[in-house]
């Protein structure tokens, strides 16, 4: 990795953070100067000097004794408490509940699969068994037994956009009703629209408005490098945030993945087969939609396996202009990895140099750059992120319960494994 180019990239940073800070109002033009310097020996050693600090946080993020940070392990919290001691030693002040720290709960949740069952049944009251754990996957989402017996409605992608004109859900009855989806899109939704709506938790945002209880989901088959199908499903642990007010899947009674191969007696009975409406979503077209001729039975069983804190860490950079000072700017990156896995090339821990020990070596030098000079007229927020790659739950507890007031807010930038490809001067 070249030191340099990471460098430049972090004076980047440091560059939009005291522009947005220096704007007298929101819109106004900025006379910022980025202070982008010729080459000189004396430039040359500074930045020598900072890439040194930069890389020598990385190399402790990353570094065996951490074993990948993953969230709510004692590694985690002790990368928790380097951070905090980043911060305290650049003079950030405390902006947490508890110092530097505002603790997040989280619990992990895990379906019992012999427990469980997944059963369609026609007018006749004659059922089939979707084998849970291989021909259906269940989704832990609250604790405990839940039964349902409910009709199945086909919606399409189950997708609501309505920037580009897309209502899958306009005209169903979906009250008291299961939804069945296709996991992917129509060509018209693409880019940044795709990630966004096609999630499982936008997708039940809409879903739960229209009236359903529960969402099936017909995955899409994996193809694999040499041509062949693979499965790609598998029952996983869950990992939620505690806080009951934050569970994005709320009031979803089953939450279940088919995979294509067991997807096809959702339709019996119906005006079209699966073949015919995956045919039409492959062509990127949208699918009619229809109640479906099968009701679901379905008991799911959900046991709490494990409970644990891991706190965002939070730093205040007070800015310098007694009016502007309550208004905030939010620099990020996310602390926690995936800890320690399937050994890799005979390694078993997953480092997260790039993913996103990067980052919170830039958080940690850029609060630095910035504390040394002529304070942002703004004040400056730092957070180290928990809980990213359980569901990016670390910054949905933060935004949920933000540790100054939300509306005094005004931009925020994340820093998440950028590739030091080139030498960034200016953005």
């Amino acid at each position: 990795m070249n030191l340099r180019i990471v460098y430049r990239l972090l004076l980047t940073a440091a560059s939009l953070v005291i522009s947005a800070s220096a704007a007298e109002h929101h819109g106004a033009a900025s006379n910022f100067n980025p202070g982008i310097r010729p080459d000189t020996a004396d430039a040359l050693a500074t930045e020598k000097s900072a890439e040194e600090a930069w890389f020598s946080h990385l190399k402790v993020l990353a570094g065996e004794e951490l074993k990948g940070r993953k969230t709510g392990t004692p590694e985690f919290l002790r990368a928790a408490e380097y951070v905090e001691s980043q911060f305290k030693e650049i003079g950030l002040k405390p902006a947490a509940v508890d110092g530097y720290r505002q603790p997040v709960g989280f619990h992990t949740l895990q379906i019992d699969t012999e427990k469980s069952s997944l059963r369609l049944a026609d007018a006749n009251g004659i059922t089939t068994e979707l084998k849970v754990g291989t021909e259906a996957i269940l989704s832990a989402n609250r604790r405990g037994p839940v039964a349902i017996d409910a009709p199945l409605v086909f919606a399409g992608h189950g997708l609501v956009v309505p920037s580009v004109g897309v209502d899958d859900l306009k005209g169903l009855d979906l009250r008291g009703k299961v939804a069945v989806i296709f996991a992917g899109a129509p060509a018209v939704v693409h880019g940044p629209l795709k990630a966004y709506y096609r999630s499982t938790a936008i997708r039940w945002k809409y879903l739960k408005a229209a009236g359903a209880i529960g969402v099936i989901t017909i995955a899409e088959p994996r193809v694999s490098q040499n041509g062949r199908s693979e499965p790609g499903l598998r029952v996983r642990p869950v990992d939620q945030l505690s806080d009951p007010a934050l569970n994005p899947l709320d009031g979803a009674q089953v939450i279940a993945t088919i995979p294509a191969a067991s997807a096809a007696g959702l339709f019996n009975g119906s005006p079209h087969t699966y073949e015919e409406l995956a045919a039409i979503a492959k062509e990127g077209k949208t699918p009619p939609r229809f109640p479906l001729a099968v009701k679901l039975e379905a008991n799911t069983v959900t046991q709490e396996i494990a409970s644990y804190e891991a706190p965002n860490v939070v730093g205040l950079l007070a800015g310098r202009d007694h009016k502007l000072r309550n208004e905030y700017v939010v620099l990020t990156a996310h602390l926690d990895h995936l800890g320690v896995g399937k050994p890799e090339n005979g390694d078993p821990i997953y480092h997260g140099a790039m993913d996103n020990a990067v980052g919170i070596a830039s958080l940690i030098e850029t609060a630095k750059a910035l504390s040394a000079g002529e304070r942002p007229k703004r004040s400056i927020i730092f957070i180290a992120f928990t809980g990213e790659e359980e569901g990016e739950l670390g910054s949905q507890f933060y935004a949920r319960y933000p540790t100054v007031p939300r509306s005094r807010i005004v931009a925020e930038l994340n820093m998440d494994m950028y590739l030091p490809l080139f030498p960034l001067r200016f953005l």
